[in-house]
């Protein structure tokens, strides 16, 4: 079982380490096809559950895009728990306007065989209001 938690934890490093980068067709691909997504209730931009990997980049990534000039998801640490891994850290980035902005988060990444099944994300979302609400 280590050896599979291992595993798991280096591919959701991979995923963030793409995100980061722009390669979002490899997060994607690292993703179940029925994956579940979930953005906490308040999130200005995509509050709510979504299913399967091209609903996570039209509802999810694609607003990013739309709000921010520069948004990275950066983890501090990640909690290995099997098929379970934690990622703690600091979403940064700077609005269209200029506006920048540090939010924590605590992300609950499930995995099975190798991909994504749900991905929960749990942040301080008034922080985040208030830097996109004028």
């Amino acid at each position: 079982m280590a050896a599979t938690a291992k595993r798991n934890v280096e591919m959701v490093e991979e995923m963030y380490d793409a995100f980061n980068r722009g390669d979002v067709d490899d997060v994607l691909a690292g993703m179940a096809d029925d994956v579940t997504w979930v953005e906490p209730e308040g999130d200005p931009l995509s509050a709510g559950t979504y299913r399967g990997p091209a609903a996570v980049m039209s509802r999810v990534f694609a607003p990013l895009d739309e709000a921010y000039e520069t948004f990275t998801v950066t983890p501090a640490r990640y909690i290995d728990a099997g098929d379970i891994v934690v990622a703690e850290g600091t979403m940064v980035g700077t609005t269209l306007d200029g506006t920048s902005f540090e939010v924590p988060f605590v992300h609950l990444c499930e995995l099975h065989n190798g991909k994504l099944r749900k991905f929960t994300n749990y942040m301080d979302t008034a922080l985040l209001q208030q830097v996109l609400e004028p």
